[in-house]
C-alpha cells in the first residue's frame, strides 16, 4: 500500500511542472467564398489549400489532469488568385473602354495560442487530452495586380500593343480565431513524449483543419 502511494505520489509530482514541445503541422484552409456581379464590375473569389508549419510551445500542469499552455505557430504561405475583373471605363475622352485586371494573394499567417487541456485518465503509456482555447493571428498579406490598358489605334488597321501595369502593395492585419483540439499522448520515457495532435481553428472568415505531430519534454 505505501509503495503504491508513493508511486502516485511520484507521479503527480511528474505531471505538475513545466514542460516545452515542438512539432510540425498540416494546415488545410478552407477560404469563405464570394461571388460579385455588379454594373462595374464581375469578380469571384474562393478556394483552399494545404501549406506547411512547425509550432514551438510552453506549458505547465496546474493537475494531474490539468494544463495550460502557449503555443507559437508559423504556417507557410497560402496564395490565392483572383477570377480577371473586367472593369468598364468611366473617363470622359474614352467611354467605351474596357480594362482586364487580374489579381493574386499570398498571406504568411503567425499565430499565439492560448490553450486550456483536460487529460483523461492514462492507459499504460497514453492518455489522450482534450483542448481549447484562443488564437491571436497577425497575418501579412501581399497582393499582385496587373492592369492591361488599351491604347487607340495610331493608323487604320494597325493593332496596337497592350501595356501591363503592374501594382505590389501589401498589408499586415490581426484577428481572433477559437480553436478546439485532441492530443493522443505517448510516453517515450521519463522526460519524453511523441504527441500526435489535430486542432480546427476557425471564426475569422475561414476554417483551418491542422493535424500534426510534436516532441514533449519535461524536465
Amino acid at each position: 500500500m505505501a509503495a503504491g502511494s508513493g508511486l502516485a505520489s511520484a507521479q503527480t509530482h511528474q505531471e505538475e511542472r513545466v514542460f516545452v514541445h515542438g512539432g510540425a503541422f498540416a494546415s488545410y484552409q478552407a477560404r469563405s467564398h464570394e461571388d460579385i456581379d455588379i454594373a462595374l464590375t464581375s469578380i469571384a473569389s474562393s478556394g483552399s489549400g494545404t501549406v506547411p508549419g512547425g509550432t514551438v510551445g510552453v506549458g505547465v500542469f496546474l493537475r494531474p489532469f490539468l494544463s495550460v499552455r502557449a503555443d507559437a505557430l508559423f504556417e507557410g504561405e497560402t496564395d490565392e488568385s483572383f477570377p480577371p475583373a473586367y472593369l468598364t471605363g468611366l473617363l470622359a475622352d474614352l467611354p467605351s473602354i474596357t480594362r482586364l485586371a487580374t489579381q493574386t494573394s499570398h498571406t504568411r499567417t503567425f499565430g499565439v495560442q492560448t490553450l486550456l487541456a483536460y487529460h483523461l485518465a492514462s492507459s499504460n503509456r497514453f492518455r489522450l487530452a482534450v483542448l481549447g482555447g484562443v488564437s491571436f493571428n497577425r497575418l501579412r498579406t501581399r497582393f499582385s495586380s496587373e492592369l492591361f490598358i488599351p491604347v487607340i489605334p495610331v493608323l487604320p488597321g494597325v493593332t496596337p500593343s497592350r501595356p501591363t501595369q503592374r501594382i505590389d502593395y501589401a498589408f499586415v492585419s490581426y484577428n481572433r480565431d477559437v480553436v478546439v483540439g485532441l492530443d493522443g499522448e505517448l510516453a517515450m520515457g521519463e522526460h519524453f513524449a511523441l504527441v500526435p495532435q489535430f486542432r480546427v481553428v476557425g471564426g475569422s472568415g475561414n476554417i483551418r483543419l491542422q493535424p500534426g505531430v510534436s516532441l514533449r519534454w519535461h524536465p
